[in-house]
């Protein structure tokens, strides 16, 4: 693996802030696509074109919204309130999701991580990228309460974890 491949980090943590952004209007799928392009290169999933392509557009899809009000809990701006309360954090694990920001967090991560398990199929490495998302999600609310550092750093441990999956291959 070439040194040239740690200026990944900083690149998909760029992509991570400028995709958490509302600017421009309507690029959201874009700003995606290009973020989970990035991922793919770091993971080193470039045997062809079309390993390229479908690992981008997982990578994308592993990056959805509804996820704001347990980052924001987890980042101290508010409290989980049943206002708030999202479809997905219910009762599961005895409602700890809805209690426990930084638990949701770390689930937020696993379920991003579900998107990337059909690129085991060139790699059976990817699944690592379970325990890696679940860090890179969680870990940077301990460090930060401000949202886009959050997103900077965020973003920065799945360059990291990218790349751990590309050394290990």
């Amino acid at each position: 693996m070439s040194l040239l491949y740690l200026l990944l980090i900083p690149l998909i943590a760029g992509l991570d802030r400028f995709r958490g952004d509302v600017w421009p209007e309507g690029w959201g799928g874009i700003k995606k696509l290009l973020l989970g392009m990035a991922m793919v290169l770091a993971m080193g999933l470039t045997s062809s074109v079309w390993v390229f392509l479908i690992g981008s557009v997982l990578c994308a899809a592993s990056f959805a919204s509804g996820w704001g009000t347990p980052l924001g809990a987890a980042l101290g701006k508010h409290n989980f309130m049943v206002d708030y309360e999202k479809y997905w954090q219910g009762n599961w694990f005895g409602g700890l999701l809805r209690q426990n920001a930084l638990a949701a967090m770390v689930a937020r991560g696993v379920w991003g991580s579900l998107f990337l398990l059909p690129l085991i199929f060139w790699n059976t490495w990817i699944v690592l990228m379970v325990p890696l998302l679940a860090i890179s999600y969680s870990v940077p609310t301990l460090l930060t309460s401000e949202w886009d550092v959050y997103e900077l750093y965020r973003g920065g441990f799945i360059g990291v974890s990218c790349l751990i999956i590309n050394c290990i291959s």
